[in-house]
């Protein structure tokens, strides 16, 4: 019902004339017209998207990670958990395997307390984001937990401490995700 409700609003946005302006702040990461790199800040819930890796790893840091150009450069370039900037890079979910495709990078304004669990989480559902992530990278201040069902629901992973290229029986199954 909710995907209906979009295309409809989507159609008449377009129709009239109005459609958002690319880069534009969004609950649903990466829709039409936004790029396919996407920046989820978990503190205001906003997500904006680029049209690459570049800028979305410069905006997601406030401007201090301005070099990177794919996970692996992004990953060394976030040695440290705060730049002076008020951001910690979380980790990022990638739609296809081995970190291809479309990417969500989150961002939030502290370190993970590691292992608990409880220090952030995203809601997947209603977003095409919605069972589609097929690898993830956490950083070094957060692990990741995967939810087959929004609100913590369904089947629940163990915490992801280190980049998982294939997430197996996950794979296209997770609806809610936590960073502790």
């Amino acid at each position: 019902m909710r995907r209906i409700i979009a295309v409809l609003a989507t159609s008449t946005a377009l129709a009239l004339g109005t459609a958002l302006p690319a880069n534009a702040a969004s609950d649903t990461p990466g829709t039409s017209g936004r790029g396919d790199q996407c920046v989820a800040d978990v503190t205001t819930k906003k997500v904006t998207c680029f049209d690459t890796f570049r800028q979305a790893a410069k905006a997601g840091s406030k401007g201090a990670v301005t070099t990177a150009d794919n996970p692996a450069e992004l990953t060394a370039a976030l040695a440290r958990e705060d730049w002076g900037t008020g951001r910690t890079w979380l980790g990022t979910a990638s739609w296809d395997a081995d970190h291809l495709g479309d990417s969500l990078y989150f961002w939030g304004n502290h370190a993970c307390a590691t292992g608990n669990g409880e220090d952030y989480a995203w809601e997947l559902g209603g977003s095409r984001w919605n069972d589609q992530i097929s690898s993830l990278t956490p950083s070094s201040v957060c692990w990741i937990t995967l939810y087959q069902h929004s609100q913590w629901g369904g089947a629940v992973s163990e915490p992801y401490k280190s980049p998982a290229s294939n997430l197996g029986w996950w794979n296209d199954r997770t609806s809610t995700i936590s960073f502790g």
